[in-house]
């Protein structure tokens, strides 16, 4: 009888050392596949990539106006269900240039420079979807309409319902949808006839009970799909209501925070809860595309470099710590703002797009929460006003943000 000989790979013809060595490779992997489960969930955790989606933007919606709780319903949604940043500010007090900052992914100084190829609607129109919009701004209308697959512009509140309706049952026979909704009506100042508080307020008060029932109406039109719905709402310039009487121009934070929240119909992989981070509209165009996966890491790479959009996805799963935004850029056609939690530095504008520290003020958001008191009306610039003027400088001069010129005529 001829008895076998051991193979090469019995263990009982391995040396300890290879053991240990063995032992030591094994226990690389393990903490490398359990590494991998902690950053980053399974596919069982992620939002379904050819979900439709729906974005609300709304001027004149500032964040005190509704609580989210009674958004989330607006929205069809639990709050259970929502994600809501508190912390959210507008990218203008301009309702155009807010409208295309969340569409470009960035903060838009010239309002004809059209969104390029890499931002949301190209993009998601290259992933396969069928892309809407839905407007009553006739400006961004005229700038936006052939990026999209199919674009209306409407004449009053009922025909944005009725139109968005409309369109949502075409593009959803179609396949996945992106539908954008931009509400201005609601945009419009009230400071013609008054600057009384009260009465900003009672008139504020009943445009805004008639904008949530518009937003409600669309909302449910656009439920019917048999595919989830990721759903977003975010506010555009509320409305000034007596806190600054004579510079109601300004970007004071009243006029410029605004909600922000997402959520998702039909399905329950979307995180959810308050997301304390100081963020910008800007920021839901890459948002929506991570959630998507529909961006590479090198481009992940480039928020807030060559962009001031920065993806929310991160933060919301909560694979890194600290802040999304550390400052936030924020513009119209007369000023700039350099935003920190505890900051505010106001630049007025000349053109092209410059900024002198002589017409600059600065605001203690800590202790003056109403930016009642400019701190350099009493002195020269310290060295934080100094640190954000600067730093707001170097960013206007950056070639891909410079606009011809703040006065943007023809809007």
């Amino acid at each position: 009888m001829i008895e076998s000989q051991p193979s090469a790979t019995d263990p009982a013809r391995w040396s300890p050392r290879e053991l240990a060595a063995i032992a030591v490779l094994l226990a690389f992997l393990v903490g490398l596949i359990g590494l991998r489960i902690i950053t980053r969930p399974t596919d069982t955790a992620r939002i379904p990539s050819m979900a439709d989606v729906v974005v609300l933007h709304a001027a004149g919606l500032r964040a005190d106006s509704f609580s989210a709780t009674e958004l989330a319903g607006d929205l069809g949604l639990s709050f259970e269900q929502l994600l809501h940043w508190p912390n959210a500010f507008a990218q203008s007090s301009d309702p155009l240039r807010s409208s295309l900052s969340l569409l470009s992914g960035d903060l838009v100084l010239d309002l004809d420079r059209q969104p390029g190829p890499s931002t949301l609607v190209p993009r998601l129109h290259a992933s396969g979807y069928v892309t809407s919009l839905v407007t009553d701004s006739e400006a961004l209308h005229e700038r936006v309409a052939e990026l999209f697959d199919l674009a209306r512009r409407v004449s009053g509140p009922e025909q944005l319902v009725d139109e968005s309706a409309r369109l949502w049952t075409e593009m959803t026979d179609r396949g996945p949808s992106f539908l954008f909704v931009d509400v201005t009506f609601a945009g419009t100042p009230l400071h013609a006839d008054t600057t009384a508080a009260s009465e900003l307020k009672e008139a504020h008060s009943k445009r805004l009970a008639f904008l949530r029932g518009v937003l409600a109406q669309i909302s449910q039109a656009t439920s019917r799909s048999s595919r989830p719905q990721l759903i977003a709402l975010v506010g555009s310039s509320g409305l000034e209501l007596g806190e600054h009487p004579d510079d109601t121009e300004s970007p004071f934070d009243p006029h410029l925070r605004v909600p922000f929240i997402l959520g998702l119909r039909s399905a329950s992989t979307l995180p959810s809860g308050i997301q304390p981070g100081l963020i910008q509209s800007a920021d839901l165009a890459p948002t929506l595309l991570d959630l998507l996966d529909r961006r590479s890491r090198a481009e992940k790479q480039q928020d807030d470099k060559m962009r001031r959009g920065r993806s929310l996805e991160a933060s919301t799963h909560g694979w890194v710590e600290g802040p999304v935004h550390d400052v936030l850029y924020l513009a119209s056609a007369h000023h700039v703002v350099a935003r920190t939690r505890d900051w505010k530095l106001i630049s007025e504008v000349t053109e092209p797009w410059e900024i002198r520290r002589e017409s600059s003020r600065l605001y203690s958001l800590s202790e003056d929460p109403g930016e009642s008191r400019d701190l350099l009306s009493e002195g020269s610039m310290g060295p934080v006003a100094e640190g954000l003027f600067v730093d707001l400088q170097s960013w206007l001069l950056r070639p891909v943000t410079l606009a011809v010129s703040p006065t943007e005529k023809g809007r």
